[in-house]
């Protein structure tokens, strides 16, 4: 399964990074809720979708709510 991680604080992606490794998943990370959108788009648009997806709500570019806006728009 692929996953993606976004978390503004390094520590915590890590922690959830390495969880979501030893269950078998493929992860990506990122540290904003922008590279976030991104990331998320551009996997749709290779025909790889993420099936999960973790992200932090308060990150300092966009916040986790617009950026859920944002990918559910397109």
């Amino acid at each position: 399964m692929r996953a993606l991680v976004v978390d503004d604080q390094g520590a915590c992606r890590k922690m959830l990074q390495d969880l979501l490794c030893r269950m078998g998943c493929r992860v990506d990370c990122a540290e904003n809720d922008r590279d976030d959108v991104l990331l998320y788009l551009h996997a749709a648009e290779q025909g790889q979708p993420y099936r999960f997806v973790s992200m932090d709500n308060e990150m300092p570019v966009m916040n986790g709510a617009l950026a859920v806006e944002m990918i559910r728009a397109w």
